[in-house]
């Protein structure tokens, strides 16, 4: 006589013991001193819950594990994509006016512009800067002694201009920098315009 299929439940938790015991023995590893990316931890699980469905289409039934997967491969993916954006990153870092350019894109990364090393911070009076970005962090440093009028967009996310703080959806903040040991009030035509654009992510602009 046929023997009947173990019942889907059965399998679930086995396999949620067995996943969380390799996230664990994972997480011990991490702990230890070895790199290992966090991505890991869902595609760990992800594979225990792969093997077991191959092992239940024989001896038992999948019951939730199927939903469980289903769950598992967008965490999965997006764990990627976040490791991938943090990976990629744009450096700037002039010491000549002449050596900044007038736009900076990355697709989605870290950005960073620091215009504290330039020598001649004259010669960035009346330029425009634009430093754009789909996703990630954005962070740009102001020289001293120089005016600007800083223009801030983003999508979605957070940003910190010089003394002032937003977050949401939608965000525009806007600031004109009257930098210290400078003449009074901004003048466009001999500060620095500086113009972020942000999908997703973080803005920072400081001043040294």
């Amino acid at each position: 006589m046929r023997r009947p299929r173990k019942p889907g439940p059965i399998l679930f938790w086995f396999t949620l013991a067995l996943a969380s015991l390799g996230v664990g023995v994972l997480a011990v590893v991490d702990l230890a001193g070895v790199d290992v990316p966090a991505s890991a931890y869902p595609a760990l699980a992800l594979a225990v819950v792969g093997a077991v469905l191959v092992v239940g289409s024989f001896f038992g039934r999948p019951g939730g594990l199927v939903l469980l997967g289903l769950v598992l491969v967008p965490v999965t993916a997006l764990s990627l994509v976040v490791e991938n954006v943090a990976g990629a990153r744009l450096e700037v870092r002039p010491t000549q006016a002449s050596a900044l350019g007038d736009r900076y894109t990355l697709g989605a990364g870290e950005t960073t512009v620091d215009l504290t090393g330039v020598q001649d911070v004259v010669g960035l009076e009346g330029h425009h800067l634009t430093v754009e970005s789909g996703a990630g962090r954005v962070e740009v440093t102001l020289p001293e002694g120089l005016d600007a009028i800083v223009r801030t967009d983003v999508g979605l996310g957070s940003v910190r201009l010089l003394d002032r703080t937003g977050d949401g959806p939608g965000l525009s903040l806007n600031q004109a920098y009257d930098a210290p040991g400078t003449t009074p009030g901004v003048d466009e035509a001999t500060a620095l315009t500086l113009d972020v654009r942000l999908g997703l992510g973080e803005v920072v602009v400081v001043a040294r």
